[in-house]
């Protein structure tokens, strides 16, 4: 299915009708208006003759340009103009000679990168079609900094994009390639440069030594820096503090100082992340009670969130817990498809996968899936320490059908990895593992052993709900 005829599918009857209507309106040929028709109602890939390609593409660029005429038309005069009609208002007056007022409107540089470059390069067009080239030289100069400036955010999405390779396909289980890479990010000169003074460059910074900390297992440092006092209540702060405070088991009334997130405008993608903050909050600390009566309104927040792989594991834990065991797994195996290039993700929802097939009794697919898991886990020791250590304990497990004295064994042996491993233990800390393994070294069921460790009813984590409600409602 193309991509036209893919967007078409997912426009909403109203979207579509305001859009076919302007199409009648606006485009003349049948031809034009039945494939814009065909595209829309057809559910079958439609497969295009050389002619209806090119009507499909004007289709695209007909869309486009009203999307972009509406946009513009949408912003009212009595507001400062954007940066594009600052820059056609310059270009209009140059053209009439009237060059100092057209260079008068350019002062004001957008912060916006694309915006920034594009108002500077027009000035220095301008300041060397007038002859003006002191002025011009001082632009020119203006766009090295920015040049030095883009370079330097480049080098940090780079070391960025590193990080979250480490933290997404090893998890903090290092192997000798993961090591690798520590000590390559460890020499990067761009940890000896100073922090940017300001704005949304000064929080990218923070953030990155943030997520640097954590990469390295250590989040009492990266809770540190996320207090960092210019940019503390930045969301993107708060959003990684939040984690640190997950990570280090803080008291839950800590979690109250983060509701202010919940009234701040957060993009789509933010909310998705604000809200596995929440949801894993409450797997932590939430009773197996508190949680079922709360599920409903924390799926309806799910369901209509962005739909994260971090979210999707996180419910079917929450499902585990409050003994929704069919539910959960087949939420998990979901997201298995969805995680296959993401070996620790896959290692962590394969693994608890098991044992919501284990304790639901369900063996044959607990045998099925572990036919598949351990020729995978075999295939993952080369980028994940843990592999082969799972793979032998998995196999004593299912030798001895769980029983209490080699499951002890194999809890030791594990907890002696994970001393080993800091940095994966936090992973792991962040699941249901640590009270399953708990659960069945005392006998009891995972519901019955949550139910056990609470003390009382969390009245902080109600607060929470309530701060939350205002946001996601």
């Amino acid at each position: 299915m193309g991509r036209l005829q893919r967007y078409l599918r997912r426009l909403t009857e109203k979207e579509w009708n305001t859009l076919h209507q302007a199409a009648q309106r606006e485009l003349h040929g049948v031809k034009m208006l039945t494939l814009l028709q065909r595209l829309r109602k057809t559910g079958i890939p439609q497969t295009l003759t050389p002619s209806e390609k090119e009507l499909a593409k004007r289709l695209e660029r007909w869309i486009w340009k009203r999307a972009y005429i509406a946009e513009q038309e949408a912003h009212p005069i009595y507001l400062p103009a954007p940066a594009e009609w600052q820059n056609k208002g310059a270009l209009l007056y140059h053209k009439k000679g009237l060059s100092d007022e057209g260079l008068a409107l350019l002062k004001q540089i957008p912060q916006h990168p694309s915006q920034h470059l594009a108002t500077l390069s027009l000035k220095l067009r301008l300041q060397l079609e007038r002859g003006s080239n002191r002025e011009a030289y001082a632009t020119l100069k203006q766009i090295e900094r920015f040049a030095k400036n883009l370079r330097t955010s480049v080098e940090r999405s780079q070391l960025q994009l590193i990080i979250d390779r480490l933290l997404r396909e090893y998890g903090g289980s290092y192997t000798e390639i993961g090591q690798r890479f520590l000590r390559r990010l460890e020499r990067h000169p761009y940890w000896k440069q100073p922090l940017s003074s300001a704005g949304e460059e000064l929080s990218a910074d923070v953030n990155l030594h943030v997520i640097y900390a954590l990469a390295r297992g250590r989040p009492e440092e990266a809770h540190q820096i996320c207090l960092y006092a210019e940019v503390r209540d930045h969301p993107s702060i708060l959003l990684n503090r939040w984690m640190c405070s997950l990570l280090l088991r803080h008291t839950t009334q800590k979690y109250l100082l983060y509701g202010s997130l919940f009234s701040q405008n957060l993009s789509e993608y933010q909310k998705a992340i604000l809200l596995n903050r929440l949801l894993l909050t409450i797997l932590l600390y939430g009773p197996p009670q508190f949680v079922e009566d709360r599920l409903p309104l924390l799926e309806k927040w799910y369901v209509h969130s962005v739909s994260l792989p971090e979210n999707q594991y996180v419910w079917a834990q929450l499902l585990w817990l409050v003994g929704r065991k069919a539910e959960a797994a087949s939420t998990l195996e979901a997201l298995l498809a969805r995680v296959k290039k993401k070996p620790f993700a896959y290692l962590q929802g394969a693994l608890i996968l098991l044992l919501v097939y284990t304790d639901a009794h369900a063996w044959h697919k607990a045998v099925r899936h572990l036919r598949h898991f351990l020729p995978w886990l075999h295939k993952a020791e080369r980028v994940i320490a843990s592999a082969a250590i799972l793979s032998e304990l998995i196999r004593r497990l299912y030798e001895a059908r769980l029983r209490p004295q080699v499951l002890s064994s194999v809890a030791e042996s594990w907890q002696r990895h994970l001393t080993a491993y800091p940095t994966e233990r936090y992973f792991w800390d962040i699941t249901l593992l640590p009270d399953w393994i708990a659960s069945q070294l005392s006998h009891r069921s995972l519901y019955a052993y949550r139910l056990a460790q609470a003390k009382n009813h969390p009245t902080d984590l109600d607060t929470l709900l309530d701060q939350a409600a205002k946001g996601f409602t």
